[in-house]
């Protein structure tokens, strides 16, 4: 500091929250970065994304056929997962059949996306909230944070790693082999 004073400007305060300023404070900085994905994505999402992993794409083709489905998206993953159904019950009303008819096409109604991107919204605040302000407030609370983040990380990549090395490859060996038997009249390998 005494060699370069006019370089290292480190002697102020890091606030969390706005007091004058959105900008320069840990939560209005975030925000900010979190609105520059959420933004351009909820756009790419609501005009492309929606319709990519359909079933039966509503884009159509130059000769009126519609297009082949392409790319899933993580709303669309979630929404197989049990989010249809817990929101067709939740918030519309709508039957169990339907959801699983939805969930066959991957074709959701366009209410639960709105609700599905609302929702993420409130869940990355709130985690702004309830996780970086503890952390700023205190090394140890940042700390115990980031071990409970590498004990998750390390558990999902080993199921993930467990998924693709066995599970994945079985039903690829498993389907080859019941297209041979097929072939030769015999019985079926059957999953399990």
């Amino acid at each position: 500091m005494e060699s370069w004073p006019n370089t290292f400007h480190l002697q102020h305060e890091i606030e969390f929250f706005p007091k004058t300023s959105f900008v320069g404070t840990v939560f209005g900085n975030t925000i900010i970065a979190y609105l520059m994905w959420y933004i351009p994505y909820c756009i790419w999402v609501f005009s492309i994304g929606f319709d990519l992993p359909r079933a039966t794409r509503q884009k159509k083709a130059r000769d009126g056929t519609p297009l082949s489905t392409k790319y899933d998206t993580v709303f669309h993953a979630n929404h197989r997962n049990g989010n249809c159904i817990a929101f067709g019950k939740l918030f519309w009303g709508r039957s169990v059949e339907e959801s699983k008819r939805q969930i066959a096409n991957n074709d959701f109604e366009l209410r639960d996306l709105i609700v599905y991107m609302v929702l993420h919204f409130v869940c990355a605040v709130t985690s702004i909230l309830t996780l970086a302000y503890p952390s700023y407030l205190s090394k140890y609370a940042h700390g115990a944070f980031l071990v409970v983040c590498l004990i998750i990380c390390t558990w999902r990549g080993a199921k993930r790693y467990t998924y693709y090395s066995t599970e994945m490859y079985t039903r690829l060996i498993k389907s080859k082999f019941n297209d041979h038997l097929r072939e030769n009249g015999q019985d079926i390998i059957h999953e399990g």
